[in-house]
C-alpha cells in the first residue's frame, strides 16, 4: 500500500514511464532460432554400423509441423528422419561406404516458418575393425646356411580366419615354403633351403585376402649367414602321438640331445594349451613332461610342445599331438532287458553304472517309474546299485513295465527299461517278510522307537500273529498303518548301556514264521559326574564363604530331576542353582567362635535313581580381630568387538571400611584401563584396547583392598570378536587392455572402522600407466588408468596399498597386459569456427593418433590467411591464422595433413567463414556540473583524450513492450557475464575510440563500455557519451553482476521525455533527501505504540536490528504511545494484527524527495526470521519506492518494478546508494554521489533505439 495519491501524481507516474525510445519506430518481437536438443551430442560406432539420433526440438514461433529438419553428413546416407508430437525427433542413417571408419559428422538444421535456423554438428568416431591385421611379423631375420627354420605369427581379420575366407599365397625365391594354420588366427610358415649352399640375402613376400576383397602384403628380409663348424640345433625324440583318456595326465619322456651343448646346460622348456605342464630331468638325455588337464571334461585333438635350446642358440622344437578320448558318462551294464517274477514275490536287481566323475555317492540322482511295484534302491558300493522291487498288489499276474533315469554332476541324463512278467502260482506259502533298519544306536534311558514293514503274500496283516520281544527293554507292539508295526521299548534299566537287541516275530495263517533281529548299540550317558569339587578348604572362624562346583547328568539337571541334600554340623548350608549344571552352596557359622575341623557331607540324585555323595574337609581358623576382605560382584563374562572400549560397572562392599577409602584398582593384559567411581559402592572401569587390531581371548582384573589389608579379586573373562580389516574384494589378479587405452576398475573394500571417507590411507604405484582414485560411496571405489606412453606394449603392474586408522596394511597387485593393436592412419577433426574481418585467431585441430603428435609430420595450409602451428600435448595442433587482406570476408579454407611413424596419412580440408564487420565511432566527453544549493544550475562539456576505454559485446536475453494508454516503454533482459571484448585502448585526442562491429551481432546485442579511472571525477564532474550515432541512444550506468538487469529496469522506467513545449515531467522515485545531499540530516525512527496495544517481544526487539541492517549503524530510535502529527524526516514504525505489511510515504513536489513516512508490520511472528525478514522488507519500500501506478508495490521486479533489495539480494551498503544515486537524479541533471563507499556514477539519455552500458573501472 502506498500513502495518499493525488490524480496528478498518477499522471507524473504514467507520464515517467514513457522512455526514451518514444516517437521511434517500434522493435519488432525477436525472432529466436529453434532449440535442438540431440540426445547424444556425439556418437560413436563400429564401421559398417546404421547410424541412430533422437533428440527434442522446439521453436517459441512454430509448431512441430512447422518446423523443417534437415540432416546432412560426408559419411552416411539418411533414408528417414521422424517427428512425433509434442516435440521428438528421431533419424536414421547408413553407411555411404561400409569400410570406412574414422572421423564424421552429422549436421541436424531446424528451420522454423520465419526463417530462422540453427545447426547443430554431432561429431561421429567411426571405430575400425580389423582387416587382416599381421602382427608378430619381423621386417628381418637371420638364419644360418642350410638351415630350416620357422615363422609363427598372428592374423585378425573381422570376419575371415585361417580356416574360413583367407586367401595366400607366397614369393621365396631361396627356400621352399609350407604353411600350417595353428588355429584360426594363428599361422606357422616353414623355410626349407632349395640350395643348402646359399650364402646372402634373400626376399620373402606373402600376400593375403579376405572374403570383403582387401588384400595385404608382407614382406621378410632373410639374411643367410655363412658358417664354419656349423652349429646343429639339440635333436628331440618322443612318441609320434599320444591318445589318452579326458581327465587324465599325460605323462610322457622325451629323449634330447645335442653334439655341443651338454644335457644339464640345455634349455628345456613345455607348453601346451590343453595342459598344465611340469617338466622333469629324469635321466641323462631324457626328460618327463606331465601335463594336467586345465578342463577335465575336455577331449578331442590337443598337444604339448618341448623346445630345447642350446648354448650356441640352436633351437628344436618338438610337437606332440594328443588324442583325448571321451570317457563313459552314465554307462549302465548288468541290465536285463526283462524278468520273470512270480504273482506277491518281491524282488531284487542289482546292476552297475559307470560314470567318468560321478557314482552313487556323488553326484548321481536318479528317479524310478513303475505302476505295480513299490521301489527301494540301495547303493551297494560307488558302482554297484541294488533296486528292490515289493508288488504293489500281491494278486497281480501280468506284464508291467518299470523306467529308471539317471543323470549325473555334468548334465548327462540316461534312461533304462525293464519288462516285468508276473506268473501266476499254485497258492505257494512263503512265510511273511519283515523289513526294518539294519541297526540302531541310543543313548541309554531312552525308549527305543521302531517301524518294521511286514508282508505276506497269504495272509491280512490283521490276521497275522505278531510279536515283539527283548532283554533290555519292556516292549509294546502297535499296528499303526498297513503293513506297518510300531515297537515301543521301555529299557528295563535306565543306566544300562552297552549292546541290545529287539526281535520281532511274525506268523501266517499257514505257520510260516519270519523273525527279524535288530541290533542296538546303547550309548553311556553321564550320571551325577561333579567337577570343581575341592577335597579340603580353609577358612577363618566366624567367616561365611561360598562354594561353585559343576554337576553333569545326562537326563536330569539343577532345574530339573535332581534332588539333593546337605549335612554340616558346624555351618548352615544355602544351595543356589546359578544355571543348569553350575550349583552355588553359600556356608554360614552357626558358631562364628568354633575353630578346628568340620565336614560337609552332600548326596545328590537323578530321576534314574543314580546317586553320588561328595564330601569336603572344612578347616577353620582361629583369627584374632578376623577381617573380611571385600566383596566384589560384576557381570559373569563379556563378549564385545575388536577395537571397541569396553566399560564395565563393578559393585564394591566391605563390611569394615567406607567404599570412598577402599583401595580399588583395576588391569588388564589386553587393554589400559581407568577407573571411575559413579556412585555408592559401584566403580565404572573402562578399557581402551591396547591393540585395536586383538580379537580372541581377554580379561579384565578388579581388586580391592580394605583398611585392614583384605584383598579381593574379580577376574572377568573378555571374548573380543574379530571384524574385518581392510577386506579387498571385486579385485582381479589380472587384466588385458590395448596400447594407449585408458581403463576403470571398481572395487570394494570393508574395514570395522574406517571407510574411503573416514581412515583410510591409500597408495598407487605403477610405473606405465597415471591412476586417479575416486569413492564412488563409502565401501566403493574407481581407479582410472591412463596411460603415461600410449604407445607402449608389454605388461605391467600396479601395486595399491591401503591403511586403515587401526595400523593395518594391505596391499593388492594386478597385472596389466598391454595388447598391440593394428595401427591406423591419424584422424584430423577441424572445428566449425569463423574469424571475423581483419581479425587474426588461434583456432585448435585434434589429431588422434597411436602415435603421440610430436611424432607425427603436420602441414597446415589456408588460401586466404598465413597459418603457423604448435603441437600443444599429444593432440592438439594450435593454428594461428594472421590476415593476409584485411578488408577480405566471405569464405576461406584451411588444409591439415598429418602422418605417422607408420607412414599413414591423412588429410582434412574445411571452409569457414570471414565475417563482415563495420566500422564504428564512440566519442567520451566529460562535462562539469555547476551546482548551487544542490541544483545544478549549468555546465561545460570537453571531449576525453587519452582515456582507457574497453568495450564489450552483451547478449539481450529477452525485450518486452509495455503500454498505458498512449505512453509505452520496453523491458529488456540482459545476460549478466561480459561477451567479447570488441575494443581496448585509449581515446584520441579528440576523445573518440573506432572500433568495428560483427552488423549482426550488433543489431541483436548491446554494447558495454568500460572507463579506467582517470581522476577526472568528483562532485562536478563526470563522463557521460555525447556522440553522433545516428538513432542510437547512450545510457551510461555502473555495473555489478548482482544488479544488471535490475539497474536497466530502473533506468528504464524511470526514464522521462520533453512534453508541452519543453516543460519536463518529473520521475516517480522518492527516497531521503540525506541519501543525496549528504548535508540533510538522517531521518529519526520513531515506534509508535499505545499503552493498551500487545505486541510481541521479538518484534519489538528485531526492529534496531532491521533500522540498522537498511539504514546503517548511528539511527535514534524513539518510542511513542501515539502518532500524532508526523513529522518530517522521520520513520514511523506502527503495528497492525496482519502478518504482512504496509507503507506510507510523503513526498516534498518539486524535488520528489521523501518527506516523512512509515510502516505498519504485524503484532506477533511466531519464528525471529520470520519478524526479520518482514521489517527488512517493509523499511527497504521506504528505501527506494518506484511510484509508477497506483497501489503499486515493488516485489520481485513485478510490473516493471524495482525490487526491494536488502530483503530479496541482502546487497551490500554501496549498491544501495548506487540504486539510490541512480533512481532519484532529477531531470536533464548529472549528480554523482561521492561516500566512502560508492562509486563514482554517471548517467546521461539520448534519443534513439539502442542501449548502450557505461562502466567505470
Amino acid at each position: 500500500m502506498m500513502g495518499k495519491i493525488t490524480k496528478s501524481t498518477i499522471a507524473a507516474g504514467l507520464a515517467s514511464i514513457v522512455l526514451l525510445l518514444s516517437g521511434c519506430p517500434l522493435l519488432p518481437p525477436p525472432n529466436n532460432a529453434p532449440t535442438l536438443e540431440p540426445e547424444k551430442t556425439s556418437i560413436i560406432i563400429n564401421e559398417g554400423q546404421d547410424i541412430l539420433l533422437a533428440g527434442k526440438v522446439s521453436d517459441d514461433n512454430s509448431g512441430l509441423d512447422q518446423i523443417l529438419l534437415e540432416v546432412s553428413s560426408d559419411r552416411f546416407a539418411f533414408s528417414s528422419i521422424e517427428k512425433t508430437l509434442p516435440d521428438n525427433f528421431s533419424i536414421k542413417g547408413s553407411p555411404i561406404n561400409k569400410n570406412y571408419y574414422g572421423s564424421a559428422y552429422m549436421d541436424i538444421s531446424a528451420t522454423d516458418h520465419n526463417g530462422a535456423r540453427i545447426t547443430f554438428r554431432v561429431p561421429v568416431t567411426v571405430k575400425d575393425t580389423p582387416d587382416l591385421v599381421v602382427t608378430d611379423w619381423p621386417t628381418s631375420i637371420e638364419v644360418d646356411k642350410g638351415q630350416a627354420f620357422q615363422l609363427t605369427f598372428k592374423l585378425t581379420d573381422d570376419y575371415s580366419d585361417w580356416y574360413n575366407g583367407i586367401t595366400k599365397s607366397f614369393v621365396c625365391d631361396k627356400y621352399n615354403l609350407a604353411f600350417e594354420a595353428i588355429n584360426a588366427t594363428d599361422g606357422r610358415l616353414t623355410f626349407t633351403p632349395k640350395d643348402p649352399g646359399y650364402v646372402g640375402t634373400t626376399d620373402f613376400g606373402m600376400t593375403i585376402s579376405d572374403d570383403e576383397g582387401n588384400t595385404t602384403n608382407k614382406t621378410l628380409e632373410i639374411i643367410v649367414n655363412d658358417v664354419v663348424n656349423p652349429n646343429n640345433p639339440p635333436e628331440i625324440s618322443g612318441p609320434a602321438s599320444l591318445i589318452i583318456n579326458e581327465g587324465l595326465q599325460a605323462v610322457v619322456d622325451f629323449n634330447i640331445t645335442d653334439d655341443n651343448t651338454e644335457f644339464t646346460e640345455l634349455l628345456i622348456e613345455a607348453m601346451s594349451e590343453q595342459y598344465n605342464v611340469s617338466l622333469e630331468r629324469i635321466a641323462p638325455n631324457t626328460v618327463k613332461v606331465t601335463g594336467t588337464p586345465k578342463d577335465r571334461n575336455y577331449y578331442g585333438s590337443a598337444g604339448m610342445t618341448v623346445e630345447a635350446t642350446d648354448l650356441e642358440g640352436g633351437l628344436a622344437t618338438y610337437t606332440l599331438p594328443i588324442t583325448v578320448k571321451d570317457t563313459p558318462d552314465l554307462v549302465v551294464t548288468d541290465w536285463p532287458t526283462s524278468i520273470e517274477a512270480d504273482k506277491g514275490q518281491a524282488f531284487q536287481l542289482t546292476f552297475k553304472l559307470t560314470d567318468d566323475y560321478s557314482d552313487w555317492y556323488n553326484g548321481i540322482t536318479k528317479s524310478f517309474v513303475c505302476d505295480k511295484y513299490n521301489l527301494a534302491f540301495e547303493a551297494i558300493n560307488a558302482t554297484d546299485g541294488r533296486l528292490t522291487f515289493t508288488p504293489k498288489d500281491p494278486g497281480y499276474v501280468g506284464t508291467t513295465d518299470f523306467g529308471m533315469t539317471i543323470s549325473d554332476d555334468e548334465g548327462n541324463t540316461t534312461n533304462k527299461t525293464l519288462e516285468i512278467i508276473v506268473n501266476d502260482v499254485v497258492n505257494p506259502n512263503n512265510p511273511p517278510e519283515i523289513s526294518g533298519p539294519a541297526s540302531l544306536i541310543i543313548n541309554e534311558g531312552l525308549q527305543a522307537v521302531v517301524d518294521f514293514n511286514i508282508t505276506d503274500d497269504n495272509t491280512e496283516f490283521t490276521e497275522l500273529l505278531i510279536e515283539a520281544m527283548s532283554e533290555q527293554y519292556n516292549v509294546s507292539l502297535e499296528r499303526i498303518a498297513p503293513n506297518t508295526v510300531k515297537v515301543t521299548g521301555t529299557p528295563k534299566d535306565r543306566n544300562y548301556y552297552g549292546s541290545a537287541g529287539m526281535t520281532v516275530e511274525a506268523t501266517d495263517l499257514e505257520g510260516g514264521l519270519a523273525t527279524y533281529a535288530l541290533p542296538i548299540t546303547v550309548k553311556d550317558t553321564p550320571d551325577l559326574v561333579v567337577t570343581d569339587w575341592p577335597t579340603s578348604i580353609e577358612v577363618d572362624k566366624g567367616q561365611a564363604f561360598q562354594l561353585t562346583f559343576k554337576l553333569t547328568d545326562d537326563y536330569s539337571d539343577w532345574y530339573n530331576g535332581i534332588t539333593k541334600s546337605f549335612v554340616c554340623d558346624k555351618y548352615n548350608v544355602a544351595f543356589e542353582a546359578i544355571n543348569a549344571t553350575d550349583g552355588r552352596l553359600t556356608f554360614t557359622p552357626k558358631d562364628p567362635a568354633y575353630v578346628g575341623t568340620a565336614g560337609l557331607e552332600m548326596t545328590v540324585s537323578d530321576d534314574e535313581g543314580n546317586t553320588t555323595t561328595r564330601s569336603l574337609e572344612i578347616i577353620v581358623n582361629d583369627v584374632v580381630n578376623p577381617n573380611n576382605p571385600p566383596e566384589i560382584s560384576g557381570p559373569a563374562s563379556l563378549i564385545i568387538n575388536e577395537g571397541l572400549q569396553a566399560v564395565v560397572d563393578f559393585t564394591i562392599t566391605d563390611d569394615n571400611t567406607e567404599f570412598t577409602e577402599l583401595l580399588i584398582e583395576a588391569m588388564s593384559t589386553q587393554y589400559n584401563v581407568s577407573l571411575e567411581r559413579i556412585a555408592p559402592n559401584t566403580v565404572k572401569v573402562t578399557g581402551t584396547p591396547k591393540d585395536r587390531n586383538y580379537y580372541g581371548s581377554a580379561g579384565m582384573t578388579v581388586k580391592a583392598t580394605d583398611l585392614e589389608g583384605g584383598l579381593a579379586t574379580y577376574a572377568l573373562p573378555i571374548t573380543v570378536k574379530d571384524t574385518p580389516d581392510l577386506v579387498v574384494t571385486d579385485w582381479p589378479t589380472s587384466i588385458e587392455v590395448d596400447k594407449g587405452q585408458a581403463f576403470q576398475l571398481t572395487f570394494k573394500l570393508t574395514d570395522d572402522y574406517s571407510d574411503w571417507y573416514n581412515g583410510i590411507a591409500k597408495s598407487f604405484v605403477c610405473d606405465k600407466y597415471n591412476i586417479a582414485f575416486e569413492a564412488i560411496s563409502a565401501t566403493d571405489g574407481r581407479l582410472t588408468f591412463t596411460p603415461k606412453d600410449p604407445a607402449y606394449v608389454g605388461t605391467t603392474g600396479l601395486e595399491m596399498t591401503v591403511s586403515d586408522d587401526e595400523g593395518n596394511t594391505t596391499t593388492r597387485s594386478l597385472e596389466i597386459i598391454v595388447n598391440d593393436v593394428a595401427n591406423s592412419k591419424p584422424a584430423i577433426e577441424i572445428p566449425d569456427f569463423t574469424i571475423k574481418e581483419g581479425e587474426n585467431k588461434d583456432v585448435t585441430v585434434k589429431i588422434a593418433d597411436e602415435d603421440p603428435l610430436s611424432q607425427l609430420e603436420v602441414a597446415v595450409s589456408s588460401d586466404r590467411y598465413n597459418v603457423s602451428y604448435q603441437k600443444v600435448n599429444d593432440t592438439d595442433l594450435l593454428i594461428t591464422f594472421t590476415r593476409l587482406n584485411e578488408d577480405y570476408n566471405g569464405p576461406a579454407g584451411i588444409t591439415v595433413q598429418a602422418t605417422d611413424t607408420q607412414n599413414l596419412g591423412e588429410k582434412v580440408t574445411k571452409t569457414f567463414q570471414v565475417t563482415p564487420m563495420t566500422d564504428l565511432e564512440l566519442k567520451v566527453s566529460g562535462q562539469t556540473l555547476n551546482v548551487s544549493g544542490g541544483i545544478v544550475v549549468g555546465s561545460q562539456i570537453s571531449n576525453q583524450s587519452n582515456v582507457s576505454v574497453k568495450v564489450y559485446q552483451r547478449d539481450v536475453n529477452w525485450m518486452e513492450k509495455e503500454e498505458y494508454g498512449d505512453l509505452y516503454h520496453y523491458r529488456i533482459g540482459i545476460d549478466s557475464a561480459l561477451g567479447e571484448l570488441l575494443f581496448q585502448g585509449t581515446t584520441n585526442s579528440q576523445g573518440s575510440i573506432k572500433f568495428q562491429v560483427d552488423p549482426k551481432a550488433y543489431d541483436e546485442a548491446l554494447l558495454y563500455v568500460v572507463l579506467s579511472k582517470s581522476g577526472f571525477l568528483d562532485k562536478t564532474r563526470h563522463f557521460f557519451a555525447d556522440t553522433d550515432l545516428g538513432s542510437t541512444s547512450l545510457i551510461l550506468s555502473q555495473d555489478n553482476p548482482l544488479i544488471n538487469e535490475w539497474l536497466y529496469y530502473s533506468l528504464c522506467n524511470n526514464g522521462y521525455q520533453p512534453m508541452d513545449g519543453g516543460v519536463y515531467i518529473p520521475k516517480g522515485n522518492v527516497t531521503w533527501r540525506h541519501q543525496i545531499f549528504p548535508s540533510f540530516p538522517r531521518p529519526n525512527v520513531v515506534v509508535v505504540k499505545g499503552d493498551n496495544e500487545y505486541v510481541a517481544q521479538n518484534v519489538l526487539d528485531a526492529i534496531p536490528e532491521a533500522v540498522e541492517h537498511v539504514f546503517g549503524p548511528g539511527y535514534s530510535i524513539s518510542y511513542s504511545s501515539e502518532l500524532g502529527t508526523p513529522q518530517e524526516n522521520t520513520i514511523y514504525v506502527e503495528f497492525w494484527d496482519y502478518q504482512i505489511g504496509q507503507v506510507w510515504i510523503s513526498t516534498l513536489p518539486v524535488s520528489n524527495l521523501m518527506k516523512l513516512g512509515g510502516i505498519n508490520v504485524g503484532r506477533e511472528y511466531p519464528l525471529e526470521e520470520q519478524i526479520f525478514s518482514s521489517l527488512i522488507h517493509e523499511f527497504g519500500h521506504l528505501l527506494f519506492i518506484n511510484a509508477h501506478k497506483e497501489n503499486m508495490d515493488s516485489h520481485y521486479r513485478q510490473d516493471s518494478n524495482f525490487s526491494t533489495y536488502p530483503y530479496l539480494s541482502g546487497l551490500d551498503k554501496a549498491v544501495q546508494q548506487l540504486v539510490l544515486a541512480v533512481g532519484n537524479m532529477l531531470p536533464g541533471d548529472k549528480y554523482v554521489y561521492e561516500g566512502s563507499s560508492l562509486k563514482q556514477l554517471s548517467f546521461s539519455v539520448l534519443k534513439g533505439d539502442k542501449v548502450y552500458y557505461l562502466q567505470y573501472e
